[in-house]
C-alpha cells in the first residue's frame, strides 16, 4: 500500500509540473501578486497566519512592490483553457546591500508596535546574528523575503521548484550569496535537506519576547522555529528550463 501512495503522488507531481510554468514577476503584475500574496501566504503561512493574524498594511505591501520592481523575483503559473494565467505560487526577493540589516532594524521601529514591525524585527535580529556579508566576504546578497503556494496545489513540489528558480536567477544576475528565511518546518526541510543550504542561526517562537515574556507570535505545531540559511553561487543550473528531477 506504500509503495502504491507513493508511485500515484510521484505521477501527480509528475503531471502537475507538465503544466506548470515559471517567468519573473513584472510590474505590471503587481496588483494581481500582492492579492494572491493576501489570499494564500497572509492566510496560511505560520507566522502571519498566527493568533492575531496580520493585517497588511502600506509598508509590507510596498516591501513587495520592492521586490517586484527589482526583476528578482519568480512567479509559478498555468496557461488556463481561456489562455490566462492562473496563479500557483510565488517567490518575492531583492538585493541587498550590507546595510540591510540597520536597514530592517529601522523599519521595524518605524512600523511599529504591529505584526510586521515584530515580524521585521525578528528578521533584522536574526541576521544581525548571521552577519552573512562579513561572513562570506560579500557587499551585496540575494535576499527572499516571502514564499507561498495556493493551498490547492500543495504536495507537488512546487515550492522546491520555486525556490530552484529562484536560485538559479540570482546565479543568471552575478549575486554570490543567496539568503532565505525559513518561518515553516515545510520549508525549512526543504533549504537543509534538497539544496543543502547552510543553516546559519535560529530562534525559537517561544524565546521571541515582548518586555512582558510573552512571545510575539504563537505558531502552531509543528512549527518552532525561524531559520536563517544562506549558500554561495553560482548555482550549476539555468533558470526557467524544462522540469529538472
Amino acid at each position: 500500500m506504500f509503495s502504491l501512495q507513493t508511485n500515484l503522488h510521484a505521477d501527480r507531481t509528475m503531471k502537475a509540473m507538465n503544466v506548470l510554468k515559471f517567468r519573473v514577476i513584472k510590474p505590471s503584475d503587481l496588483g494581481k501578486i500582492q492579492k494572491f500574496y493576501i489570499d494564500n501566504f497572509y492566510a496560511h503561512e505560520p507566522v502571519f497566519s498566527s493568533t492575531p493574524k496580520l493585517i497588511p498594511s502600506r509598508r509590507d505591501q510596498n516591501d513587495i512592490a520592492e521586490c517586484v520592481k527589482q526583476g528578482t523575483s519568480i512567479l509559478c503559473y498555468r496557461e488556463t483553457h481561456r489562455g490566462n494565467e492562473e496563479i500557483i505560487g510565488g517567490l518575492l526577493a531583492m538585493p541587498k546591500k550590507s546595510s540591510y540589516v540597520e536597514e530592517l532594524f529601522r523599519a521595524s521601529e518605524e512600523e511599529g508596535n504591529t505584526k510586521y514591525g515584530h515580524y521585521l524585527r525578528m528578521l533584522a535580529t536574526l541576521h544581525k546574528e548571521a552577519d552573512i556579508c562579513k561572513r562570506y566576504n560579500v557587499d551585496q546578497l540575494f535576499f527572499t523575503l516571502m514564499g507561498t503556494v495556493d493551498p490547492k496545489w500543495r504536495g507537488n513540489n512546487i515550492c522546491k521548484r520555486l525556490l530552484d528558480e529562484s536560485v538559479a536567477l540570482a546565479t543568471d544576475m552575478g549575486y554570490k550569496v543567496y539568503t532565505t528565511d525559513c518561518t515553516s518546518n515545510y520549508s525549512d526541510r526543504i533549504c537543509e535537506k534538497y539544496l543543502k543550504m547552510h543553516k546559519l542561526v535560529s530562534l525559537k517562537y517561544k524565546d521571541f519576547v515582548d518586555e512582558n515574556g510573552k512571545p510575539h507570535f504563537n505558531v502552531p505545531e509543528p512549527h518552532q522555529e525561524v531559520n536563517t540559511y544562506a549558500m554561495t553561487l553560482p548555482w550549476p543550473i539555468k533558470a526557467f528550463q524544462e522540469y529538472r528531477k
